[in-house]
């Protein structure tokens, strides 16, 4: 198992015995390893909307895209998780910036099937 699946496993197991602070401490200890790590930071962003902290989550979502700007995964969670605060709007720009800045990844391909299913 690579040490970004390592961390992601570790912290979310956690947060999902609730125990917050340990996940967030895990995930802020695999992002001083590997900053550039798009798992790592979908999964804290996951973590923190799982706990409710939608505010959070989507900050957390940011800073995946700006670490690693042509992982789809922060784009896509952030998007989704929008869709549910009914933001449609603001979903829609997250999945057409992906779109924009990597039109071949497989982030765009789940962007556009997204795109598909919001009014």
């Amino acid at each position: 198992m690579r040490e970004e699946q390592q961390f992601t496993v570790f912290a979310s197991t956690q947060a999902g015995l609730q125990r917050f602070d340990k996940a967030i401490k895990i995930f802020n200890d695999g992002l001083a390893r590997l900053p550039k790590s798009c798992q790592l930071w979908e999964g804290f962003g996951k973590m923190y909307a799982g706990k409710g902290d939608v505010a959070t989550a989507l900050i957390t979502f940011d800073k995946g895209i700006a670490a690693v700007p042509k992982c789809g995964l922060n784009y896509i969670a952030a998007a989704r998780l929008l869709i549910k605060q009914k933001r449609v709007p603001e979903a829609k720009q997250k999945l057409e910036a992906l779109i924009k800045i990597a039109p071949n990844s497989d982030g765009a391909v789940i962007a556009k099937e997204v795109l598909a299913t919001i009014p």
